[in-house]
């Protein structure tokens, strides 16, 4: 009965060098990454509608992902009390912020 070396090169397979074997990680690294984003187009959404400038819809997802949530719609708040120009205050407060 002859044995053969798991490990010899005949047998082995190749893989590319920077081959993942891990794969399971990663996907569920991706899912969360896009659960994430499409929680970010949805916060980004709803600012859009509150401050009736869809235009600014990207700007407004950069701002989420730049800032903590909370801190977001803090600005929100502090923004909707001017009378004339929300959208444009909380852009600058958004700004002085960080974002």
């Amino acid at each position: 009965m002859k044995t053969t070396n798991i490990n010899s090169n005949a047998n082995a397979k190749k893989f590319h060098r920077n081959y993942n074997s891990n794969s399971n990680s990663n996907t569920n690294i991706s899912r969360d990454k896009y659960a994430k984003s499409k929680q970010i187009e949805n916060m980004a959404t709803r600012l859009c509608q509150m401050f009736g400038n869809e235009q600014y819809f990207a700007f407004y997802c950069k701002v989420f992902w730049k800032l903590p949530e909370a801190t977001v719609w803090q600005l929100a708040e502090t923004a909707l009390e001017a009378k004339q120009t929300p959208g444009r205050l909380f852009t600058y407060l958004c700004k002085k912020a960080g974002a």
